[in-house]
C-alpha cells in the first residue's frame, strides 16, 4: 500500500520509468533529506527537472508527472552523498504540496494504465515487438534469449517503458 503523500526527489537529465530499477547518486541537501524521510523500503516521487542546471528546483521547475518509486537500498558514498537503488512502481501526478521543510513532500495520484487495448494499440504493440527483436538480431552484444523476453512482456506500457529506459 502506497501512501498518498511522499517526499519529492528531483533528478537532472534522466527519467525513472515504472518497472525499472535504477541507481541514483543523491548529494543535494534537500534530496538527501527526501531520501532520509522515505527511509529503507519507503516511497518517493521522482520528478525530472525541466532545466538540469537549476540547483534547488521548485515545483514549477519540475515536470508535474513523475514516477513513484520504492527505495530498495541506500549506501553512503563519497563525502556528503549517498547511492540509492530504487525501483519504479507507477507514474504519478503531484496534486498538492503537503510540506516544504525539511524536504518537499507532495500528495500524489498514481496514473492507471489503460486496461483495454484498442486494435490500433495491439497492432502497434506487435510491430514494436517485431522491431525490438530485430534490434536483438542486429546487435552482437545482446543474447538471443532477449527475443523471448521481449515477446513475453505483458502490456504495451511496460514494453514502452523498457525500450525508453534503454534507448539513452
Amino acid at each position: 500500500e502506497v501512501p498518498t503523500s511522499v517526499p519529492l526527489l528531483p533528478v537532472r537529465d534522466m527519467v525513472v520509468y515504472p518497472g525499472v530499477t535504477v541507481p541514483l547518486t543523491v548529494d543535494r541537501p534537500k534530496s538527501l533529506s527526501a531520501l532520509e524521510a522515505a527511509g529503507h523500503q519507503g516511497f518517493l516521487l521522482i520528478a525530472t527537472q525541466i532545466e538540469a542546471a537549476t540547483e534547488d528546483p521548485g515545483l514549477d521547475e519540475l515536470y508535474e508527472t513523475g514516477t513513484l518509486v520504492r527505495v530498495l537500498r541506500v549506501v553512503d558514498a563519497r563525502e556528503n552523498s549517498k547511492q540509492a537503488l530504487v525501483v519504479g512502481l507507477a507514474r504519478a501526478v503531484m496534486t498538492r504540496t503537503v510540506a516544504w521543510e525539511p524536504t518537499l513532500r507532495v500528495q500524489v495520484q498514481p496514473l492507471a494504465e489503460p486496461e483495454e487495448p484498442s486494435p490500433q494499440l495491439e497492432a502497434a504493440w506487435r510491430r514494436v515487438i517485431m522491431l525490438a527483436q530485430r534490434v536483438v538480431d542486429l546487435r552482437e552484444d545482446m543474447p538471443e534469449e532477449w527475443k523471448a523476453f521481449i515477446q513475453g512482456i505483458p502490456t504495451p506500457g511496460i514494453l514502452a517503458d523498457l525500450i525508453a529506459s534503454n534507448i539513452a
